[in-house]
Order: C-alpha cells, then sequence, then structure tokens
C-alpha cells in the first residue's frame, strides 16, 4: 500500500474508514477505552496484547499491523478508532512502539504521539474530549473564557450523542464534511449553544465582580 500523505485529504480518508468501519459493525464506540480487541462478551486491551507478543520476543509494529489488517472488531473511543483508521488508510505502521507502552505512546502523551503525523495536536485533544464529555484524560479544565467554552461543548456534545457510537460516527462525519477538520459546535443544537454562552457570560460577570 502506497502511504498516504499528511494533511487535510488524508485525514478526511481516515474519517471515512472510521463511519465504513462503523457501519460495517467493526468499531463499536466506548468510553475509558482507547482500543479493545473484542473476545466474547469482552475485550482484550490492545496495549496489554502488543506487551504480552513483545515480552515473547515479537516485533510489537510487525504484531500491530498483523492486527490491523485482520480487521478485528474493536471497542474504540474517538482517539482508538481513529488510530486503528490511520493505520489501515495509510499503511504506516511504523510506529516504534518497541519497549514503550503503546497507550502513553499513542493516546496519553499527544505532544509526542505519531499520530499528530496526520492530526494537529490541538484536533486530537478536542476530538477526545467531545467523546468523553470533556470528562477523559484530554479535557478543558476551566482556567480560562476559552478553555471554559470548549469544555462546555465538549460536554454538550456528549450529551447531543448519548451513544457512544453514535457520537464516534458524528465526530467522524464532521471532520468529513469541514474537509479534514473538526467543528463540534456545528453538531450542537441552538438551545444547547445559547445555553453554552449563557453560561460563559455568567463566568465573565462572575469575575468581573
Amino acid at each position: 500500500m502506497k502511504k498516504l500523505a499528511p494533511g487535510p485529504a488524508s485525514r478526511v480518508k481516515i474519517a471515512k474508514d472510521v463511519i465504513a468501519q462503523i457501519n460495517a459493525k467493526k468499531y463499536t464506540g466506548m468510553e475509558g477505552v482507547w482500543v479493545g480487541l473484542k473476545r466474547g462478551k469482552g475485550h482484550d486491551i490492545l496495549g496489554d496484547v502488543i506487551a504480552n507478543a513483545r515480552d515473547e520476543g515479537a516485533n510489537s509494529d510487525s504484531v500491530l499491523c498483523s492486527i490491523v489488517d485482520s480487521n478485528p472488531k474493536c471497542n474504540v473511543c474517538a482517539l482508538g478508532g481513529i488510530f486503528m483508521s490511520t493505520l489501515r488508510v495509510t499503511g504506516d505502521c511504523d510506529f516504534r512502539t518497541a519497549g514503550i507502552n503503546i497507550e502513553s505512546r499513542v493516546f496519553e502523551c499527544l505532544s509526542s504521539s505519531p499520530l499528530t503525523r496526520y492530526f494537529p495536536r490541538s484536533m486530537l485533544t478536542l476530538m477526545e474530549a467531545c467523546f468523553e464529555g470533556n470528562m477523559g484524560v484530554h479535557c478543558f479544565p476551566e482556567s480560562n473564557r476559552r478553555n471554559h467554552r470548549t469544555g462546555l461543548v465538549a460536554e454538550y456534545y456528549r450529551d447531543r450523542f448519548l451513544k457512544d457510537t453514535d457520537r464516534l460516527r458524528a465526530i467522524a462525519r464532521n471532520i468529513v464534511r469541514n474537509k479534514g477538520d473538526f467543528k463540534p459546535e456545528q453538531d450542537l443544537t441552538a438551545s444547547m449553544l445559547k445555553e453554552i454562552e449563557s453560561a460563559i457570560n455568567t463566568m465573565a460577570k462572575a469575575l468581573h465582580d
């Protein structure tokens, strides 16, 4: 497979693959998990599978690519779905996971995550915050007005799409619609946006007083 060059077009292709995998019932949205490979009624955490294979002498990236090639059914969060589809669409499995906890390397420390080859760090943070309702590892604390507004948007995004899989699909569709960008406010209702602005104004007034 020819590797896909980073940029907005690649993000659209990756998002389209997320939608395709959801429609094929390969991806199921799930809060609180990065990537879980479905096994019966439960799942095996991808990071644990990679670590166990590495302990047995296997090359981590090779194992990762073979898992993606097998197209397993997965429970994923926003970044988990983006990660698996990035590998599938781009053919880029050189994630240098040997000796490293893949969850820390890819999902938790976004400043050095290989996902930033294709997605801006700020966009990855926003997608994950919207998926987790601003309650996960990546969130926007009420440290300032801008963070507070973005955090509220993330919280309302979860309320707008209560089912995890529906929320994952909405995020991917938003990226496709915006040609590689993610603009969550577009998916909120007018009443939600009004409530957010009211909360922001109330916060501003309290700080001024």
